[in-house]
């Protein structure tokens, strides 16, 4: 029990953590983006926007995936227990189309890239009727979630009949419908099945943004530095944020594992959620980390200053580095050149001295 409680502590603070990033990144991209590629940062914001949201319905639900069999049941642990069951659910469909959203808006960031570099420019038109379509698979999974959803009297039983010793005072349980019923199969179909062709459309993507800016860097003598340098970086970005998905597919390995009785635990039953949620914590620091106007702007908002080295023209870092004095030899002075008597010492005045003034000093 004390390893679950520090697990679900661990979610939470990654939970937070994840909220905490993603809000930063929409500050910083509402204030900080260039001009160069605003219509772009559309997409950007749209992935931090839903990866906000998923880390909201995280902090909310704090999930727990038990096996039962081909139907697994979550335990809520999270601040939605205190209204009712059924908000906890809608927060968990909420989390999985929002997951589905922020993949397939990567899809369609590619193929914006694509258009950029093909013919120059995209209108956000044309951006936004893209992202559109984008929304059409997360309202599928969204629709088979709320249409499975499986009432308590349904989940106690086969709760009971699993696990008898899992049902906890405090914990909200919640769940789909058998895996007999048609809701259920269409549910399993499009989280099961969709991953496999959206994983092969990115890689021919990546394939073709990477000989297409190949054979710009070749013959284009138009395109400066400074716009090959950008494309790299969002390139790059796309790239590792389409490897996210892996971690979704990990995590429902680790479900696959305690389904299969292999590793039956509770903590893993809550890693299997964190694992899903990583690529929220994730996506917001490789953006900031590859696009430098939103790094230096995060800095900024800390007021964080990078100090540089000393100059050794300043502070030398050797002691023979101290330049020596150089000692003349100083001429000695004619005996006539010092004062004998005081009356050799020139006077303030300019007026000469009068004979008067002699006979009294003498």
């Amino acid at each position: 029990m004390i390893i679950l409680n520090l697990v679900l502590v661990l979610h939470t603070a990654l939970a937070i953590t994840a909220l905490v990033l993603n809000t930063l990144l929409m500050m910083v991209m509402a204030r900080f983006t260039p001009e160069s590629f605003r219509s772009f940062s559309i997409l950007l914001k749209l992935h931090a926007s839903f990866d906000i949201l998923i880390s909201v319905c995280s902090l909310s639900t704090m999930l727990r995936a038990v096996p039962c069999g081909w139907s697994p049941i979550y335990l809520a642990y999270g601040p939605c227990t205190f209204i009712s069951s059924d908000i906890c659910y809608y927060f968990y469909s909420a989390f999985l189309a929002s997951n589905v959203v922020t993949f397939v808006t990567v899809l369609v960031s590619f193929g914006v890239r694509y258009w950029i570099l093909r013919f120059g420019y995209i209108s956000i038109k044309r951006i936004m009727v893209a992202q559109m379509g984008a929304f059409i698979p997360a309202a599928v999974v969204l629709l088979a979630l709320l249409y499975s959803k499986a009432d308590l009297p349904e989940l106690i039983p086969e709760l009971e009949a699993y696990h008898p010793n899992y049902i906890e005072v405090g914990t909200a349980i919640i769940g789909t419908k058998p895996a007999r019923t048609p809701a259920k199969m269409t549910l399993m179909v499009f989280v099961f099945g969709c991953p496999a062709p959206l994983f092969l459309v990115i890689w021919i993507y990546r394939q073709i943004m990477s000989l297409i800016l190949h054979l710009l860097e070749r013959k284009s003598k138009a395109m400066s530095l400074h716009t090959k340098h950008m494309h790299k970086q969002f390139i790059t970005i796309l790239t590792i944020q389409s490897a996210l998905p892996f971690l979704v597919l990990l995590g429902i390995s680790v479900y696959i594992l305690g389904a299969f009785d292999i590793v039956n635990d509770p903590a893993m039953e809550v890693i299997t959620f964190i694992i899903v949620e990583l690529p929220a914590l994730i996506s917001p620091i490789i953006v900031v980390i590859h696009i430098r106007s939103y790094y230096e702007a995060i800095l900024g908002l800390f007021q964080f200053r990078i100090s540089r080295p000393p100059s050794t023209a300043m502070y030398p870092n050797h002691i023979l580095d101290v330049p020596m004095l150089t000692i003349r030899p100083v001429t000695p002075l004619s005996p006539n050149k010092f004062p004998s008597n005081i009356l050799d010492v020139p006077m303030s005045s300019r007026r000469p001295v009068s004979p008067m003034t002699l006979r009294f000093l003498d």
